[in-house]
């Protein structure tokens, strides 16, 4: 049943993420009047910093072992370093851990997977690239596969450092 309930957050997430998409490119290249690629170079750009923003966020706030997904990562060994980080608190009962584990599952599931990953768009990403290089726009189709990798590279970055000073200090 929770893998169900899982799921069923991931598809609600997805659909919503989705829409917003739609109309974020709508937004940009419909009332802004940026070209398409522009605009799904913004989304993107945007999803990478609230994917890195949700991710600290939610791994300070619920993850209570101390393990993050990421520990093996620089970035989360300075977050075990810090005194507010969780770090296996004996006192908390099982079933309360088990709740921490649940909403974690579950908000990741909504949050990350669903809602940022139905926002972001790496298949639209390639289709737009493909249509440039196809039409002869050579340094365009460039300018958009390395401009939204480093961008997006750099935007979960400053997300996930946004996120660290976001999380509430224990």
């Amino acid at each position: 049943m929770e893998k169900f309930i899982v799921i069923l957050c991931i598809g609600l997430g997805g659909g919503l993420g989705a829409v917003f998409r739609h109309l974020s490119v709508e937004l940009f290249q419909g009332i802004v009047g940026w070209p398409q690629f522009v605009a799904i170079m913004i989304v993107n750009v945007l999803g990478s910093f609230l994917i890195g923003l949700a991710f600290v966020s939610l791994e300070g706030t619920l993850r209570r072992n101390g393990k993050g997904r990421l520990h093996q990562v620089a970035f989360s060994r300075r977050l075990e370093d810090r005194t507010w980080w969780p770090d296996g608190d004996q006192t908390i009962p099982p079933i309360e851990q088990f709740q921490f584990d649940l909403h974690l599952k579950l908000l990741t599931g909504f949050v990350i997977t669903g809602c940022l990953g139905g926002f972001t768009t790496f298949s639209l990403f390639s289709l737009i690239s493909l249509k440039l290089f196809q039409a002869g726009d050579w340094w365009w189709a460039l300018v958009n596969g390395f401009g939204s990798l480093l961008l997006g590279l750099l935007a979960v970055i400053g997300g996930f450092h946004a996120g660290e000073k976001l999380v509430p200090r224990r």
